[in-house]
């Protein structure tokens, strides 16, 4: 028998994914090169490049914490958030003089996440998040309200030098074809969890994201004790594109040429 509400369930799914696309699909150095005041000492342009939009978020709200002096650091858009601490301290550190920190001293946590919801507004972000889905550590919600914040006002700036020296690596897709596009866009809509993908064939290669989608598509056909994850070393990646060849023939039936690992 058909069952509706599985169809209600996997349609809001999608749909959810789909504003999370669109949310985080700006937050990247090409459409904000001010990301690199968030290099970390050691790394390069390149480094950061290959970040995805939800671990840049979470750089970005170190960034301010770390810039206004406060100790507390973000792992997660779950718990981590809860308090509303790191948010009423963030929004202050973008614009002091429309975000104050009175909720810091309000000892009601809805109030308190209500206090910043209203904090957001001044700034001009349109969120459909809810105080106790703040309280409540809402992680999908707590990602897109993050996002919402970022896109309307990332309290970031950099220089026209750090431009200039940026201006190679900030090609739009130039090497990207329509293709590899589509299938990247096809498999961030898939809504495997904490899977997001900036570039085809960079995450792909070590064959864990191939058998995550592969699992999405075909539930329980990766049996995951057999994953490298993540791969230790070459040895390793080949093991798991190896067992991606496994699941494609005798799972999913896929007719596959031979090929090299070059």
């Amino acid at each position: 028998m058909h069952n509706a509400n599985s169809d209600d369930g996997t349609h809001v799914q999608r749909c959810r994914q789909i504003v999370k696309i669109q949310l985080l699909s700006q937050i990247n150095l090409k459409e904000h090169p001010e990301l690199v005041r968030l290099l970390e000492p050691g790394e390069e342009l390149s480094d950061l490049l290959k970040l995805p939009p939800d671990q840049l978020l979470l750089r970005w709200l170190n960034f301010h914490l770390k810039q206004a002096g406060d100790s507390r650091r973000v792992k997660n858009f779950g718990q981590d958030l809860q308090d509303s601490h790191v948010y009423t301290v963030v929004l202050n550190q973008i614009s002091p003089s429309q975000c104050d920190l009175l909720a810091l001293n309000e000892t009601d946590p809805t109030k308190r996440a209500a206090m910043v919801i209203e904090n957001a507004k001044r700034l001009g972000v349109e969120s459909f998040i809810q105080p106790e889905n703040i309280v409540q550590g809402n992680a999908r919600l707590n990602l897109a309200f993050c996002a919402q914040i970022f896109n309307t006002n990332p309290g970031l700036t950099v220089t026209e030098e750090e431009l200039v020296d940026m201006a190679g690596l900030l090609t739009d897709d130039e090497g990207d074809s329509r293709e590899e596009r589509v299938f990247r866009m096809w498999i961030n809509s898939l809504g495997v969890e904490d899977l997001y993908i900036h570039s085809l064939f960079e995450d792909l290669r070590d064959g864990v994201v191939l058998l995550q989608v592969m699992d999405k598509v075909e539930s329980g056909s990766v049996s995951w004790p057999k994953v490298n994850r993540p791969p230790r070393n070459k040895f390793k990646r080949v093991e798991n594109t190896n067992y991606v060849v496994v699941i494609g023939v005798c799972c999913l039936l896929f007719m596959l040429l031979p090929f090299d690992y070059a």
